[in-house]
């Protein structure tokens, strides 16, 4: 398994991850640990969303559809109003 070092992290930073490791009974390496598979989680998951989406649009495309950007078309309605 690979390491790594962080440098430069200030000593309240430390702090507040010492206590959020400490309420949840888990070492500071351990929290670092899950914060960052956490990371890797959320980034997967918003990886997985995009490809779904992509997929989503092509299906929708073959049967002839075309959607414009919804954010112009919200930005439009608010302007008329």
């Amino acid at each position: 398994m690979a390491q790594i070092v962080v440098r430069g992290i200030p000593d309240e930073e430390l702090d507040v991850l010492d206590a959020r490791a400490r309420r949840q009974g888990r070492s500071r390496e351990e929290e670092v640990r899950r914060l960052i598979a956490a990371a890797v989680d959320e980034e997967r998951a918003w990886s997985a969303f995009l490809e779904r989406a992509s997929e989503l649009r092509k299906r929708l495309r073959t049967r002839g559809r075309r959607f414009s950007d919804s954010a112009r078309l919200i930005r439009e309605d608010r302007e008329r109003r």
